[in-house]
């Protein structure tokens, strides 16, 4: 008889132990090599490493870029007491640019942290993982990024799209800007009155005065727009662009009709200029303009936000009364037939009257000042005239008797 070998039941245990031994080796060897994170730079995202600090209540961003994958990966973080946004990257060229954004509570104690944010494919395929050294500093102006609203499809998704409240001549509306600052849509407004039309392109750059994306825009009609310069006048509404000091690359257009018939008397169309009103030297500055007589519009190219009116040369303007004068040549001037002019009669000298003869002598009573009244002389005076001569006449005999003795003696 043969032998009849038949196995027995600690060799049949022993075969099913280790069937389900191996099978455990295997689960667990595959939820290891999916749960550990590889090396980033070598499956496909750069940089490997990112040093960021956050401020408390504030935010802070890193950039990415995933290579060699198509697909929605989710983002988590691991020992990382943040909020991330976004939480899903949508890679759909190679390379994908990625932006994510961390948030830190205005609570969380000023620390260094260590850790890792996750990529994980939607099928959990694959992992990815990068290194974040995160360090939460204390702030009094911390940056708020707000958090990214998106709209439906575009590719990639990899940088946060915004969208802000634009105020387009009384109409609310949506800008949608990216990180950067580029327009994602074609923008275009008209006024209320048909006048005036704004086009801003897409991807077009909008910078806030700060010099990052900016963050909303209002074009509305000018209350109180500042004097306008000498020697011009401002033509039909001019208009405030806000925010003050916003830029964008390429310059925006604006197109602005005017109505020719309502120009003031004098005014040169083709002279018409539309200028912007510069508050750092506080003037109206000129742009250059192309002037469209046939369409009754003004265009010209924008690349930054302030107040924007149509100026025109000022004339004189002359009584509505008052003709035109052609000067004609001047004629020779012929004496009018004019009455005569009265002859002068000469006047004549007053006559000289003659002295006239006794018996033609005519009674003249003329009046002739009085000769002073004569000066009474003392009467004293006329006496020591008197003896003075009396005496020198006695002084000048007795001189001469004198002599006439001495003469006589000598003899």
């Amino acid at each position: 008889m043969g032998e009849n070998k038949s196995l027995s039941p600690i060799n049949v245990a022993g075969d099913k132990m280790k069937r389900i031994i191996g099978a455990a080796l295997i689960v667990i060897v595959l939820t290891f090599g999916l749960a550990i994170p590889v090396s980033a730079s070598s499956l496909g995202i750069s940089p490997s490493k990112i040093d960021i600090e956050v401020p408390q209540g504030g935010s802070a961003i890193a950039e990415f870029k995933v290579y060699y994958y198509t697909g929605d990966l989710n983002v988590t973080l691991v020992d990382l007491p943040f909020e991330v946004e976004p939480k899903v990257i949508h890679a759909t060229t190679s390379p994908t640019d990625v932006v994510l954004t961390f948030y830190a509570s205005a609570m969380q104690p000023q620390d260094e942290y260590n850790g890792y944010v996750r990529f994980l494919s939607s099928g959990n395929t694959v992992a990815l993982a990068v290194n974040i050294v995160a360090t939460v500093t204390v702030s009094l102006s911390a940056n708020i990024v707000d958090p990214p609203i998106r709209y439906g499809g575009g590719g990639g998704g990899g940088i946060p799209v915004y969208g802000y409240d634009a105020d387009l001549f009384g109409t609310s509306d949506k800008l949608r800007i990216d990180y950067y600052g580029k327009v994602k849509d074609d923008v275009e407004a008209i006024s209320n009155d048909g006048n005036l039309t704004i086009s801003i392109a897409k991807n077009t750059t909008a910078l806030g005065q700060d010099g990052k994306r900016l963050k909303g825009l209002a074009i509305e009609a000018s209350e109180n727009p500042p004097a306008s310069p000498e020697n011009k006048s401002i033509i039909g509404l001019p208009y405030t662009f806000s925010p003050s000091g916003a830029t964008f690359d390429p310059p925006m257009e604006l197109t602005w009709n005017y109505d020719p018939d309502a120009l003031p008397e004098g005014t040169v169309e083709e002279e018409l200029v539309i200028a912007f009103y510069d508050e750092a030297i506080e003037e109206w500055v000129e742009l250059e303009c192309v002037v469209n007589t046939s369409t009754s519009a003004i265009t010209t190219s924008v690349s930054h936000f302030t107040d924007f009116a149509i100026l025109a040369k000022t004339v004189d303007k002359k009584p509505d009364d008052a003709p035109i004068v052609v000067s004609p040549p001047q004629p020779i001037i012929k004496p009018e037939p004019q009455p005569l002019p009265t002859p002068i009669t000469p006047v004549a000298p007053p006559p000289v009257v003659e002295p006239a003869k006794p018996s033609q002598q005519p009674v003249t009573i003329t009046a002739t000042p009085a000769p002073p009244p004569p000066v009474d002389t003392p009467r004293t005076a006329s006496w020591w005239l008197i003896i003075g001569i009396v005496a020198g006449s006695i002084v000048v005999v007795g001189s001469i008797i004198v002599l006439k003795k001495r003469l006589d003696r000598s003899k």
